[in-house]
């Protein structure tokens, strides 16, 4: 009941609707399809002894009810009409199989839509805390498998549970002693079989669940770092692991399928050797073969029918068995993702003007982390300036970057703009204000236009504005001397550029949206020094018109920056210019220090800083 439970929340209210049509259809197939079943048996009779028209009331009631020239003729015609009838049965059937697979497939959708959906809902905090191969695999691989081995299985049980109700009560008319020992037969040996094998069914559906995500996390791994893998030599241990996840998911794969299909073997030996037994039952009851002849066919063909849809109703139930998890796995994963998101559910666009910034008393802890990111972070951040985060790993400037993008909301304090409180009301707007360069900047496989309009359709692409965000970060010359040039495509990851290119791409994406802050998240600590000087240069001039916020562990970033903070455990330690924190500021100077470069340089910066100017 919890699976079902799961299902119909997963589906929404407007599927459950589609679904019960979906079940009248089922039961209008079944019953044409037993009907053409029970029409086959009177025929079979009239072969043998074209009399028995006389001695069957239904037989009697059609021939006299109609002017028949003779039994030939009508046994003609009760053909044609069988055959005809089987036909719509065949084809309503194939209709309603059709469907299955179409609603199948649409609820799958839902699903994934709902899944996908509430994880771009999610702020910030949801991503850092779960694995993107996780994420990833429950939208490309457990969603599929859940349409595949848990939703039309069970669409396909319930057409067929139709059929098998429907064929057995038609025998319980007939005999109601042999349908009641044949159903106990037959449900015993596919219960039997069940019990015996169950506990293996849901072990091996659970390792399926486990290794589709371990194949997908080292898939991901290797392909994203392939760099390091071919420079490391390790491409024997990926192709080792893969092909162990792989041969493990093969087999637990092949142990579900068997399992489905192993008591069809038994069953058909069981139900003919009881068909036999029981003709010859019959005939010595009877005497004669001629009156054994109509019941013997029923029951044959009963079986020819009710076999398969037994055995589909065993298969389908297996399977359900065995993927039931990704179900409810699937369901618990929307609830934890609401759990996340119910705190942006009413975030509004509500205008925010620009100002300065002020971080009052901010603090902010991790999920599952005793330890807070920051704490009681108070400071100051001036309009059209140059503000650089400083500190060593783990310090906080990565979490005090998310709350000012608007990505995470602050446990304690409050984040002011101007005199305006950022919050619910206002952070949509506000994010429209900010443009953020990270240091690794992903480059779609598409054109120069589709990256730096990053996420606007095509046919939407301001393309006055692409060409000044493009001069403005330097790169609209490099653009015009390629083949197409806005229409050049940069290949996977940008493989056609080089790293200063590609952080140009990511500065005139984020000048694009025409930010009033301009965010640089280690931008240029993979770059060389000529290219970061360069690029740096073009910063300072975006300052004259732009706020501008850095993270740097490179100081030669920060020499230029108005107000420099330095974190340490999650507070902001010190305040100040280069200069001011070379000479008072302890942690800053182990930070000078960790850099040979800047050792060796640190004092004339002291006293010769007005040359970078």
């Amino acid at each position: 009941m919890n699976l079902i439970r799961s299902l119909l929340a997963l589906i929404g209210k407007e599927n459950q609707v589609k679904l019960i049509f979906l079940q009248i259809l089922f039961l209008i197939a079944a019953v044409l399809q037993v009907v053409g079943i029970a029409s086959i048996a009177p025929f079979i009779t009239m072969i043998s002894d074209l009399s028995a028209i006389n001695n069957n009331k239904i037989l009697a009631f059609l021939y006299g009810s109609y002017a028949f020239v003779s039994k030939t003729q009508f046994m003609v015609v009760y053909a044609t009409s069988v055959v005809v009838l089987l036909l719509i049965g065949n084809a309503v059937s194939s209709y309603a199989l059709w469907r299955l697979f179409k609603t199948s497939m649409a609820l799958g959708a839902h699903v994934q839509r709902t899944v996908y959906n509430s994880y771009l809902e999610n702020d910030f905090t949801f991503f850092a805390m779960n694995n993107s191969s996780r994420l990833i695999s429950k939208v490309t691989q457990e969603i599929p498998r859940m349409v595949y081995m848990v939703i039309q299985p069970i669409l396909t049980m319930i057409s067929q549970i139709f059929i098998a109700v429907l064929i057995v009560a038609a025998l319980l008319f007939v005999d109601i002693q042999i349908a009641i020992i044949a159903t106990i037969i037959v449900g015993s040996v596919y219960l039997l079989i069940f019990r015996i094998i169950r506990t293996q069914v849901v072990q091996q559906g659970r390792m399926i669940t486990s290794l589709n995500r371990q194949k997908l996390r080292f898939l991901n791994e290797s392909i994203a770092g392939i760099k390091e893998v071919k420079l490391k030599g390790n491409e024997s241990y990926y192709k080792k692991k893969i092909d162990e996840i792989t041969r493990s998911g093969l087999s637990a794969s092949a142990y579900v399928s068997l399992a489905g299909d192993l008591p069809k073997f038994v069953v058909e030996t069981v139900v003919f050797s009881a068909i036999l037994g029981l003709s010859i039952y019959i005939i010595l009851i009877s005497g004669t073969a001629g009156e054994a002849l109509s019941i013997i066919s029923l029951y044959a063909i009963a079986g020819y029918k009710l076999l398969p849809a037994a055995q589909q109703i065993y298969k389908a139930f297996s399977q359900i068995k065995a993927n039931a998890s990704v179900v409810t796995d699937i369901y618990d994963e929307i609830e934890r993702s609401r759990a996340y998101n119910n705190r942006l559910k009413s975030l509004g666009d509500e205008a925010i003007p620009d100002g300065d910034v002020f971080f009052d008393d901010v603090s902010f802890s991790y999920p599952g982390s005793k330890i807070p990111a920051l704490d009681g972070c108070s400071f100051g951040i001036k309009r059209n300036s140059i503000t650089a985060f400083v500190g060593p790993s783990g310090a906080g400037k990565s979490t005090a970057v998310d709350i000012l993008l608007g990505l995470i909301i602050p446990d304690r304090g409050a984040v002011k703009i101007g005199d305006d409180l950022l919050d619910k009301r206002n952070i949509k707007s506000w994010r429209q204000k900010i443009g953020y360069v990270a240091q690794d900047i992903f480059i779609l496989d598409a054109s120069f236009r589709e990256n730096i309009a990053f996420g606007v359709p095509p046919e939407e692409i301001d393309d006055e504005r692409l060409i000044r965000a493009a001069k403005l970060a330097d790169i609209h010359h490099f653009i015009s001397q390629c083949d197409g040039q806005y229409d050049f495509r940069l290949g996977e990851r940008g493989a056609r550029l080089s790293g200063g290119q590609k952080q140009r791409i990511g500065i005139a994406r984020a000048l694009y949206k025409n930010p009033s802050i301009l965010i640089f998240d280690e931008a240029t600590s993979a770059l060389d020094n000529v290219t970061e000087r360069n690029i740096m240069r073009d910063i300072v001039n975006l300052a004259k018109t732009h706020t501008v916020v850095m993270i740097a562990h490179r100081l030669t970033t920060v020499e230029r920056a108005q107000s420099i903070l330095v974190f340490n455990e999650g507070k902001v330690e010190s305040e100040g210019s280069y200069e001011d924190l070379a000479q008072h500021s302890t942690t800053f100077r182990h930070l000078i220090n960790a850099d040979p470069a800047e050792e060796n340089t640190a004092n004339d910066r002291v006293h010769h800083s007005g040359e970078l100017g």
